[in-house]
């Protein structure tokens, strides 16, 4: 299990196409935030031969990333590959802390479940005392 980071419809066209059609071997988790703090609107453009793009005018930037996300969770509902909507009220210190312990909680939970001493990572250990030497020599 590897996490990987997605955002928006850059990585919605490659990962998403994979996750879709692709072996049903992954888990997807999307994260919402309710409350953007923030009104940007998307100005209106109306541009030549490309008339399809009209539907964006005068939408709220939040509003867009919403429906996106949605979306997302819509199409995955249609397949078997298990599915986590994760929704954040607002982005703050409070709630990214919360979303780092809740994945804390969660890797350990996990690494339990598959007999792997999270807290025993020799990889990492080996890391910190490169590190500690190279800082030493400073």
């Amino acid at each position: 299990m590897t996490p990987i980071g997605l955002i928006g419809s850059t990585d919605q066209h490659s990962f998403l196409q994979l996750i879709m059609e692709g072996k049903t071997d992954k888990t997807l988790t999307v994260i919402k935030i309710k409350d953007f703090e923030n009104n940007l609107t998307i100005p209106e453009n109306n541009f030549e031969n490309l008339e399809s793009l009209n539907i964006l005018n005068n939408i709220k930037f939040a509003d867009l990333i919403n429906m996106q996300a949605d979306s997302i969770i819509e199409a995955i509902q249609s397949i078997e590959i298990p599915l986590d909507v994760i929704e954040l009220d607002n982005i703050s210190e409070k709630s990214i802390g919360k979303l780092i312990y809740y994945y804390e909680l969660l890797t350990a939970l996990v690494a339990m479940q598959l007999d792997i001493n999270a807290y025993d990572q020799p990889g990492v250990e080996l890391g910190k005392k490169i590190l500690k030497n190279k800082m030493s020599k400073r």
